[in-house]
């Protein structure tokens, strides 16, 4: 047994090796499992990873895709703002609502039955394209309206229901006698595009048709472009239906219906759908009785039945007619008094609902015996007014007149105005209170607020019984005075309110004075009373000389007279016709009707009438002054008519502000000269120190003067005229001096050479351009005519000729070409341009040129010398450059370097020596422009002369850069030929002021600049810095409106700032972009700011500019009435006083096609 359990050492031994390698293999397989489970970790890890990768890119393509749908939205809301703006439509669908809610159910529905309209809707229509045309025609007060407002419901809700069937176009409009402008055909193609374009505008031929429209139109489209756009809308939408309510109060009917029927649509057919009274002759001629539905009792009595049966069940259940009383009867009984007119029922039905009527006398109205038609039941309406006590026949008789004669729907509001007396100081407890009620009771149902808050008469007919009517109420009163003796009455009383009810001070100032911000609150007539005033004054002035109506013409006549008289109240009218009225068209409105009533009494006798008119078209032609040149400031800011208006365009019916003074330097010339031609074109300049002031006048020939005036120029047969006209040409130089009313000093005549201006001619004349170059020297002792230098040496006694001598400069080696001053170059080519610049010690000439036809430019700079009556130019250097963009050189201030612009790249220039010296400042790349043109850059010197500015077109203000330590510079500075700066003129660098001299003034009356500032010019920025902030100015011309301003941007800790001050309001007339400004600040004796604008030489002059009558104005302002600094709030400015990237010409090469 012992030897069965017995195991030798090797045995036991190598068992355990045996569970030994068993348990490595264990772990070794546990190891693997793991190490695989490891992986399959990571690899799920992964394709999570790259899930959520996924997903992101999903996410962001998403929202990529969202934010450019966002921008299409926007962009085609825009777009749809446009469009509505341009047609400007009135909201028919509010016409139709209204007529829809007025329709009682189950009426309205027999149209839809008749044969001939179920024919018109589904047939095709003619085969020659033109339209389907179904005429419905029924008599006054018929309900022609509410059937239309019906057919329109049906058309919809059978289109909206046949899915299955293409979709089907429908438009419609409805026609108002109460508003001439709404019974215009005008108005209803608006309305017609308007609805169409709503409907049909994700078609994208339609949205294209209006996108046509509006690039090739105005601000507000044109009759025959809203004609034109219709008839192209219907080419393109698919079968169209365009249904037109009350065709008989349309103002030009014919015209209307003609264009209709000669429309063609694009589907298979275009069908028109008419409602009017039978009083339309076109229609009668055109249409047969196919194409007709007239309204007869017969197909009316049903839809009056059903209204009345409501009516009476509502009388009886508000217990105003006995109980137990059978309805039946009663219908049958109005029916049968009604004979087919619906209107009348419902005159009848509101009659019965008067509460002045008792129960018997309800019940006799119904059955009594009573005229037919409607007038006997106007009368009976007149007979409950007259019942009224003499407050309420008051107010119905002003109601009445009012809303009958109104040129425009009148609001509540407004007839509170109206009701008011305008001469007597009122409150609140003057107020009609609810007057909306007030006024229905009081008219007894004639009158009816609509949804839009206006008061009408419930038909026309009823406002043609009121006009006619002859009723006197038991208190005395006239109900209705005759048309002319009403057109009066409301005239005056318009008058009176714009004299006495509104306070004579700027509009905002007396909607401000009230705790209500509202004109409706504070002067609610005024819009009404500013453009209709003399809408009733030429009815008012068609009087009969009889009796009340002389009298009434003599009182309002008075009442003008006194009107025209108050220079106050006619500048808040103005200010009002833009603030609440059409500005524009408000003032040719007035213009038009004075004119029509002068002509209409030129042959009167009466005295007093033809002196208010004489008056009112005086007062007509100012205004024509005033809009003309200041439309576009007073459409901005009605309120400027209270500033700088007066003082450019004054008016004796207008009061002239005393803060501005106006003097004009005239552009005239000696008798011998103006003999010669009658062209004037002026070129002005002023000293630095703005006391004396040069004007260059240039006066063509008679000959060139016909030749332009008759647009013959370009005619190839004209050349030989050309070239004869060339002599006799002339300019006038004259020095004003203007340190205070402007005195001219001195006149000089040059004669302008035959050859230069005909060299001239074939370089720049195109069509009706012409380009003359002119400059003028900085002491006004030099001027350039052409390529001729004239160096000119006043004399010592005023107003005699001065002592003059001229050379020409020699360009011929600037002519790489030799075309441009052989006289080779013909007639009518490309443009050719050139310009003369003198520097500021006057020693020498920069001659700068742009040839279009070669695409190449050339700068060259001559040293002047004039001595003993001898001028000469000397050229010293120059450079070609190929292929240049036109941008004109800038001088500096006091050295002898300029600036220039040339593939992307500003070079200084120093052009005192025989060879160029050139110093590359910058490269558009590095100012942050990398694909920027030459042209889109403006560059100067600072008013200083220590720093250049550069400005990108799209930047809000110029960036600032030290001039460099470059040769050019260094050599101009050490030279000896720089002109120093006049302390006075041409100041260093200042150093911070104070802090105390910083702050804000506490004088309200007293403008705080910014830092202290020499004579300023415009786009010359004026700078004023420490290591930690910096300040610049600058005064810029503003367009839309025209305006000078004083802008100044600060720096300082990182936050930037412009603040801006007005400096001065400029008429339309004065071109600011051929204008120099310059101003000379107030002082501690002088409160006045001297602004100077001067003329500078355009590029062209054409013959389309307007005939300028002022060399240049010189204009004083009170600095106390200078409008205060506003922020412009424009965060970011980023005003560096340098650039990265900007350094002297080792920095960078100089191109190879710049050419020394």
């Amino acid at each position: 047994m012992g030897d069965l359990f017995f195991k030798s050492f090797d045995v036991r031994f190598g068992e355990i090796l045996e569970r030994m390698r068993f348990h490595q293999k264990v772990v070794h397989d546990e190891t693997q499992w793991a190490f695989l489970s490891d992986l399959q970790d990571k690899a799920n890890i992964a394709e999570i990873l790259k899930k959520a990768e996924q997903e992101e890119q999903r996410r962001l393509m998403a929202m990529t895709s969202e934010l450019s749908q966002d921008i299409k939205s926007q962009s085609w809301q825009v777009f749809l703002q446009h469009v509505f703006r341009w047609l400007r439509a009135d909201d028919n669908k509010s016409v139709l609502d209204r007529h829809l809610n007025t329709k009682e159910e189950d009426t309205a529905e027999w149209l839809f039955r008749q044969p001939k309209f179920t024919s018109w809707r589904d047939d095709d229509g003619p085969p020659d394209g033109k339209p389907s045309i179904l005429w419905v025609r029924g008599n006054p007060g018929w309900g022609k309206s509410i059937l239309a407002a019906s057919t329109i419901q049906e058309l919809l809700s059978r289109r909206d229901e046949s899915q299955q069937m293409p979709t089907e176009a429908i438009c419609y409009y409805f026609f108002s006698h109460e508003n001439a402008a709404a019974s215009s055909s005008t108005e209803a193609y608006r309305a017609l595009l308007a609805q169409l374009f709503s409907e049909h505008k994700s078609l994208e031929n339609i949205s294209s048709a209006f996108s046509l429209a509006l690039a090739k139109s105005g601000h507000s489209a044109s009759h025959q472009e809203l004609l034109d756009l219709l008839g192209l809308c219907l080419q393109i939408l698919p079968p169209t239906t365009i249904l037109l309510d009350g065709i008989d109060e349309c103002t030009e009917p014919n015209a209307l219906l003609r264009d209709l029927c000669n429309l063609r649509g694009g589907g298979p057919d275009l069908r028109l759908l008419l409602f009017s009274r039978p009083n339309v002759a076109y229609l009668h001629r055109r249409l047969g009785e196919p194409q007709t539905i007239q309204m007869s009792r017969e197909v009316t009595d049903t839809d009056i039945a059903v209204y009345l049966h409501r009516g009476l069940q509502e009388l009886q259940d508000d217990q105003l007619i006995p109980q137990g009383t059978n309805t039946e009867d009663l219908v049958e009984h109005l029916l049968q008094r009604a004979e087919g007119m619906f209107l009348w029922a419902k005159l009848m039905v509101t009659y019965l609902h008067s509460p002045a009527l008792t129960l018997r006398s309800r019940q006799d109205a119904i059955f009594r015996t009573t005229p037919k038609g409607l007038h006997e039941m106007y009368c009976r309406i007149f007979s409950i007014i007259t019942k009224s006590d003499e407050a309420s026949q008051d107010l119905a008789m002003k109601s009445f007149m009012w809303i009958a004669h109104a040129s425009s729907p009148l609001r509540a509001v407004e007839l509170q105005g109206a009701f008011r007396d305008p001469c007597a100081l009122s409150s609140e407890l003057d107020l009609v209170p609810e007057i909306e009620s007030a006024i229905q009771l009081t008219t007894a149902g004639l009158l009816e607020m609509r949804s839009d808050q206006t008061f009408h008469f419930i038909h026309q007919t009823a406002r043609e019984f009121v006009l006619e009517a002859k009723a006197t109420g038991s208190s005395g009163l006239n109900y209705v005075q005759s048309g002319e003796q009403a057109h009066a009455s409301i005239a005056m009383h318009c008058l009176r309110y714009l004299m006495f009810a509104v306070p004579a001070q700027p509009l905002s100032i007396t909607i401000g004075t009230f705790q209500s911000q509202s004109i409706d609150d504070t002067v609610p007539l005024l819009p009404y009373s500013c453009e209709s005033w003399f809408h009733h004054m030429c009815a008012a002035l068609s009087l009969v000389d009889d009796g009340d109506a002389a009298q009434s013409r003599a009182d309002f006549l008075s009442v003008l007279r006194t009107f025209l008289a108050t220079p106050l109240t006619l500048m808040v009218w103005l200010e009002a016709v833009y603030t609440c009225s059409m500005g524009t068209i408000t003032i040719r409105a007035l213009q038009e009707r004075s004119r029509q009533l002068s002509d209409r009494f030129s042959h009167v006798l009466d005295l007093n009438l033809k002196a208010v008119l004489s008056d009112l078209q005086e007062f007509a032609q100012d205004l024509g002054s005033v809009t003309s040149a200041w439309d576009a400031a007073l459409s901005t800011n009605p309120a400027e008519i209270w500033n700088d208006i007066t003082a450019f365009t004054p008016s004796r019916f207008f009061h002239q502000t005393a803060a501005l003074a106006v003097q004009g330097i005239k552009m005239d010339s000696p008798a011998e000269i103006r003999d010669e031609g009658e062209l004037l074109w002026t070129v002005s300049k002023t000293s630095i120190d703005l006391t004396r002031l040069a004007t260059v006048t240039v006066c063509p020939s008679r000959e060139f003067c016909q030749l332009w005036r008759t647009g013959h120029v370009q005619s190839a047969e004209r050349v030989e005229q050309l070239l004869h006209s060339c002599e006799g040409w002339n300019a006038l130089y004259e020095i004003f001096d203007i340190s205070g009313q402007p005195v001219r000093r001195s006149a000089t005549t040059v004669p302008l050479c035959a050859n230069e201006v005909s060299l001239r001619l074939r370089q720049s004349l195109r069509y009706d351009k012409i380009g003359i170059p002119v400059a003028i020297s900085d002491s006004l002792t030099r001027i350039a005519l052409l390529r001729t230098v004239v160096c000119i040496q006043p004399s010592e006694e005023d107003t005699t000729e001065a002592d003059v001598c001229s050379c020409t400069l020699e360009t011929q080696l600037l002519d790489r070409q030799s075309s441009n001053w052989d006289g080779s170059r013909m007639f009518n080519g490309l443009e050719y341009y050139y310009q003369v610049l003198f520097s500021p010690d006057e020693k020498f000439v920069i001659f700068h040129d742009y040839d279009l036809l070669h695409m190449s430019s050339n700068i060259g700079a001559y040293r002047l010398c004039c001595e003993d009556s001898v001028c000469q130019a000397l050229l010293l250097n120059h450079m070609q450059m190929e292929r240049h963009s036109y941008v004109a050189p800038v001088l500096h201030h006091y050295l002898q370097i300029a600036l220039f612009v040339w593939k992307q790249h500003i070079f200084s220039w120093h052009f005192a020596q025989d060879t160029p010296q050139l110093t590359m400042l910058a490269a558009f790349p590095a100012l942050g422009h990398p694909a920027a043109c030459d042209v889109d850059f403006e560059i100067g010197f600072s008013e200083c002369g220590n720093f250049y500015t550069v400005k990108h077109y799209s930047q809000a203000w110029p960036a600032i850069h030290p001039l460099p330590a470059s040769p050019g510079v260094l050599n101009a500075l050490g030279s000896g030929e720089s002109t120093s700066p006049p302390t006075s003129a041409r100041p260093v660098v200042r150093k911070r002021m104070a802090e105390e001299e910083l702050a804000p003034s506490t004088d309200s009356k007293k403008v705080q600049l910014p830092f202290r500032m020499p004579p300023l010019r415009n786009d010359v920025v004026c700078l004023d810095h420490s290591e930690q902030s910096a300040t610049s100015a600058i005064i810029t011309h503003k367009n839309t409106p025209q305006m000078l301003e004083l802008s100044v941007a600060s720096t300082a800790g990182g936050t930037d700032n412009i603040t801006s001050l007005e400096l001065l309001s400029v008429p339309s007339h004065i071109d600011l972009r051929h204008t120099s400004s310059s101003v000379r600040w107030q002082s501690e004796q002088d409160e006045k700011i001297r602004i100077i604008l001067t003329r500078r030489s355009p590029r062209y002059y054409c013959a389309s500019d307007r005939k300028a009558t002022e060399a240049a104005l010189v204009i004083d302002r009170d600095a106390r009435f200078t409008q205060r600094f506003q922020s412009l709030n424009r965060p970011h400015l980023q005003l560096p006083l340098c650039l990265p990237g900007l350094g002297p010409l080792d920095d960078g090469p100089i191109p190879d096609d710049l050419e020394p």
